[in-house]
């Protein structure tokens, strides 16, 4: 098949790139949009050929609008139960709910940084990804696009309607044992991702594991108070029933990342084993000078690479099968 150009928005730590390698898919340019340097090191020791472009905010999609897929997991923080819950507004409650307002509220100043009186919310970035699959697709009709964010029905609705697809819901756990349920929309022929194994538990990359526990989604009211300082409150710990590892994420430190051994004590998730829950081998973010703390906070907010693996593998299929017609 011919190689493609792809445009990564919020790059990261260049996760799609280990996607399409793994699908087998062809690169001829990768361009990542990305301003964590942290994840930026650890996509330059992985993929030294990857152009990085730099803050999202200021790509000119002119520049791309011959690139054949536009791929991007837009901020989660504000559409995330676990988040700031504040979605698709301003820092002043301005719901931003269409394109136009939101380049309106650009050219009035609101940009991202949470020192000035005027801001968006993360999660409004998504926006920027709509500008610049809308500049691309009016030079390139053909130019696919990927986008990935957390599940959630009441800012999930907006990102459908302006994609004008519906979100494909897949769980990490159809590929790995940890519980990541998350939306996909594509335009990309997809046909449903198979379980590589069904009933996977977490003993398959701990061995030691019964399954993932944590605080994650235990109410306020809940939490524990301790005798010694009846004002001061310590999350409670629950155990999964379904054999899986909690959800990594970027932030809330071991809290959720820990898990009941065999003999029922509580240990925490290292490193290592956070990588091979986000399907990737081990010692993929140990790059140079990046902390251990940073490798988990980007594979929190990262993608399992499986999963998407799958869809460009799909992307293949269909790009063969359209070159083969045109034969």
């Amino acid at each position: 098949m011919k190689e493609i150009k792809i445009l990564s928005l919020f790059d990261g730590f260049s996760c799609a790139a280990e996607g399409l390698d793994r699908a087998g898919v062809p690169v001829a340019a990768y361009a990542a949009a990305e301003i964590d340097k942290h994840a930026m090191a650890v996509s330059k020791w992985n993929f030294p050929a990857i152009n990085h472009i730099g803050d999202v905010c200021n790509v000119d999609p002119y520049e791309y609008r011959h690139y054949d897929l536009l791929a991007g997991g837009s901020p989660c923080q504000g559409f995330s139960p676990a988040g700031t819950k504040k979605g698709l507004t301003t820092n002043d409650g301005q719901l931003v709910d269409t394109l136009e307002k939101y380049l309106f509220l650009k050219e009035m100043g609101y940009g991202y940084d949470e020192r000035s009186l005027m801001y968006f919310n993360e999660s409004c970035l998504f926006w920027e990804f709509v500008r610049i699959y809308q500049g691309i697709k009016k030079y390139n009709p053909d130019v696919k696009f990927f986008l990935e964010n957390v599940v959630n029905a009441k800012w999930a609705k907006f990102i459908t309607k302006e994609l004008s697809v519906e979100p494909i819901r897949i769980n990490s756990s159809e590929v790995v044992p940890q519980n990541r349920d998350r939306n996909y929309w594509t335009d990309i022929e997809y046909t449903p991702i198979r379980r590589r194994h069904y009933g996977l538990t977490l003993d398959s990359i701990i061995p030691d594991a019964v399954a993932g526990a944590g605080s994650r989604g235990v109410p306020q009211k809940n939490w524990i108070k301790t005798p010694e300082n009846p004002f001061l409150h310590v999350q409670n710990l629950t155990v999964r029933k379904d054999g899986l590892a909690n959800c990594l994420t970027a932030s809330g430190g071991t809290i959720c990342r820990k898990y009941q051994d065999k003999n029922g004590d509580i240990k925490i998730i290292n490193i290592d084993q956070a990588e091979q829950l986000q399907t990737l081998p081990v010692g993929f973010t140990a790059a140079p000078g990046v902390s251990e703390t940073q490798r988990f906070k980007m594979l929190g907010n990262g993608w399992t690479v499986d999963v998407i693996a799958h869809f460009f593998r799909c992307l293949k299929l269909e790009i063969e099968t359209k070159e083969r017609v045109r034969v």
